[in-house]
């Protein structure tokens, strides 16, 4: 979706921040000569294999322009990142440091509809696990897959202890990222939010468009998710962005 919007660009350096297990980092390879894929979970990071053309780092995204001090990137990019950090608009300052002149930033984020879903989703999918746990499933084999649990020392939220000891075991729904609470989080995801995070940063909200439609918890249904996505629910906001003062974003508006 992010290749659609720049049809014709080619970057020649990327920045990934939030790589995690570099899942994403060869679809940007698509469309950059190179990637630095970066984390601040050293274990994640490097817990994969990768392509060469894909550099690996161990960077806090909230202090990094200082390690490149002559370096500059094309293309930096983040998904499902920012909702992690405790500050996140520091995350962008940093990154209009070393973005290169006519460079893009693209941060996909989860939107109010994300949480809405997780939430009311949440008791059906413990129901189904339970389920699966003590009967083998007879009730629900074909909702879904039940996700594989990364290990503690690979969860997202590493800045944050506190939400790292919420999402561990709760029978209420638990916040994704390191707000304090279901609502504040909420609030946080609404697109009016995430547009004054990126104005309050210092860069220019060139475009946004919706991302595909997502639970996070592997429910399938292909044919429904299609149909949702194409009435336009969805649960991630793409945000393409560039300096304030930038007047060129290359970005082909369709």
């Amino acid at each position: 979706m992010v290749r659609q919007e720049m049809p014709e660009r080619q970057f020649a350096s990327c920045l990934e921040l939030g790589a995690g297990r570099c899942l994403q980092s060869p679809l940007l390879l698509e469309f950059c000569s190179s990637v630095l894929a970066t984390d601040l979970n050293e274990e994640r990071l490097m817990s994969a294999n990768v392509d060469r053309r894909i550099k690996r780092a161990v960077l806090d995204a909230e202090n990094f322009a200082d390690e490149f001090e002559d370096q500059k990137f094309d293309l930096i990019f983040s998904s499902n990142m920012l909702e992690h950090l405790p500050n996140p608009a520091q995350c962008v300052r940093e990154s209009a440091k070393v973005l290169s002149e006519g460079g893009i930033m693209v941060h996909i984020v989860p939107n109010a509809t994300w949480r809405l879903l997780c939430t009311l989703l949440y008791y059906p999918v413990k129901a189904r696990n339970l389920s699966r746990k003590i009967f083998g499933s007879p009730h629900f084999s074909k909702f879904g897959k039940v996700q594989k649990q990364l290990p503690k020392s690979q969860e997202n939220n590493i800045k944050s202890s506190e939400g790292e000891k919420k999402k561990r075991f709760s029978f209420s729904p638990p916040v994704h990222g390191v707000s304090p609470t279901l609502r504040a989080e909420f609030k946080q995801f609404r697109k009016s939010s995430w547009t004054k995070l990126f104005a309050d940063s210092g860069v220019r909200v060139a475009l946004i468009k919706s991302g595909p439609l997502s639970t996070g918890y592997g429910l399938g249904f292909p044919k429904l998710k299609f149909l949702l996505e194409k009435l336009g629910l969805a649960s991630a906001y793409i945000f393409f962005l560039v300096p304030d003062n930038e007047t060129s974003t290359h970005i082909s508006l369709k």
